[in-house]
């Protein structure tokens, strides 16, 4: 039996899901909220105090449920990171697109690249006479942070993944995707929606709304509903004018995910496909490779 830890950063707290593997079935054993023990920002695991009273919050549960040096991967929020689509004509010489892309990424912000690990999507999506790749960068410090995080709490983290991913192969695994349609998954949370935009099962775009403020629960939901429109008139204005694509959608929902919420998506016709743990894993027939402690608690 082989356990392992998938850990997801909320707004109010980290998810940690605990799972166990037998003959290459996964089992989901416990999932637990652990908050913030200082105020969210969006910068917070730059901060080598926070990182200290956060690895100090998960050590302790790791000790209390005799779970250190458990394998463990971790799911990155997309505001960690940056993404670029650069476009290139499907004609061009290998060298001048390597050196066209380096130039999109040392023009993406004024850090120095140096700064960064720049990873390249292993896809391409061609449009007519050009091809768009998408590449995303992470601050090394950002990276770093995760490791003294582990280091202090008796982590053993061997993965480190963007929540775009392992939303990707949670969809994948449970065979939630149409390959002919595109998917689109709202990451629904306290102060903001993030929505992530698939094309094909790939994925190709990622946005960050904010809800503002109010504290009335039926006002949080309406917002969320303004939020999830918004972007889905953006999304097919833009699939609109991408030529050969597609326009059907497929729409998905993670996180919070409330009766209201659930009310007022059908009263406006949206077809929202809840993706949770623990109804996916009601199918007994489930069993896994490997997908990140599942999805990483998405």
């Amino acid at each position: 039996m082989k356990e392992s830890l998938g850990i997801s950063f909320a707004n109010r707290s980290i998810v940690i899901a605990h799972t166990q593997k037998t003959d290459g079935t996964a089992n989901l054993l416990s999932m637990r909220d652990i908050l913030y023990p200082f105020p969210f920002e969006f910068n917070m695991i730059l901060n080598p105090e926070n990182i200290d009273l956060l690895a100090e919050r998960i050590g302790d549960y790791l000790v209390n449920n005799h779970l250190e040096n458990t394998e463990c991967f971790v799911s990155l929020p997309m505001y960690m990171a940056q993404f670029k689509r650069a476009a290139l004509p499907t004609e061009l010489d290998d060298r001048i697109v390597q050196k066209h892309l380096q130039w999109e990424v040392e023009n993406l912000n004024s850090r120095e690249l140096s700064e960064y690990k720049v990873v390249k999507l292993d896809h391409s999506f061609l449009f007519g006479t050009y091809q768009e790749f998408v590449f995303v960068l992470i601050q090394k410090k950002i990276l770093q942070s995760i490791k003294q995080m582990a280091q202090k709490a008796s982590l053993n983290v061997t993965k480190v993944l963007l929540d775009f991913d392992t939303i990707l192969k949670y969809l994948q695994q449970f065979e939630l995707i149409e390959v002919h349609k595109n998917q689109v998954v709202f990451q629904i949370d306290a102060f903001e929606v993030g929505t992530f935009l698939y094309l094909n099962g790939l994925f190709f775009d990622y946005s960050l709304q904010s809800l503002g403020n109010g504290d009335e629960q039926d006002e949080y939901e309406t917002r969320v509903l303004k939020v999830v429109q918004s972007e889905l008139e953006r999304i097919r204005s833009v699939l609109s004018q991408l030529p050969q694509v597609d326009q059907n959608v497929q729409l998905f929902s993670t996180r919070i995910m409330t009766d209201a919420l659930r009310r007022l998506l059908a009263q406006n016709k949206l077809d929202v496909q809840e993706l949770a743990i623990n109804v996916q894993l009601n199918n007994t027939s489930f069993s896994s490779n490997n997908i990140e402690a599942y999805g990483v608690t998405l």
